[in-house]
């Protein structure tokens, strides 16, 4: 009865461990995403702001 306690309990400990690094790989995951993705959005942005100033400029010179 003991050894059947002792591999339920190892088994019980392995799971949550395994849980635990799971949901810990997962959120490193996430944030590296928006991490990934603020820095695309602030590139596109930054491009659409010197495109558009470009264009602004443009159109003044024009008139």
């Amino acid at each position: 009865m003991r050894e059947h306690s002792r591999i339920v309990k190892e088994n019980y400990l392995d799971g949550v461990e395994m849980g635990t690094k799971f949901l810990d790989e997962y959120v490193k995951m996430r944030i590296f995403t928006i991490k990934t993705f603020d820095g695309y959005f602030h590139t596109m942005v930054e491009s659409y702001s010197k495109m558009l100033s470009q264009f602004n400029n443009s159109l003044k010179s024009s008139s």
